[in-house]
């Protein structure tokens, strides 16, 4: 990667991804939960969602990053897995 190739690369990981605009924010507040973080910054971000009953789960999304963690209980998963999840629990 040259000097200008890097440069384009190091202004691109600076993009500010608002929580509203990623994959788990309709799943997490259809279930009940509230962000924590509002925004995320760079390729690989990791968002903090609350439920009233004082679960934790944190989502982490971009490249090669969509997984999921319940912080409460320490359980985990994949995109996919994360609408079932929250369902039972």
């Amino acid at each position: 990667m040259n000097k200008d190739e890097l440069d384009r690369f190091n202004e691109a990981d600076k993009k500010i991804h608002p929580v509203e605009t990623q994959w788990h924010f309709p799943i997490m507040t259809a279930a009940g939960f509230i962000p924590e973080t509002t925004e995320g910054v760079g390729f690989v971000r990791s968002y903090v969602y609350t439920h009233p009953d004082g679960r934790k789960i944190r989502a982490t999304t971009g490249v090669n990053g969509d997984y999921w963690n319940d912080m409460t209980v320490n359980k985990g998963g994949y995109w996919c897995d994360l609408k079932a999840y929250v369902k039972r629990v």
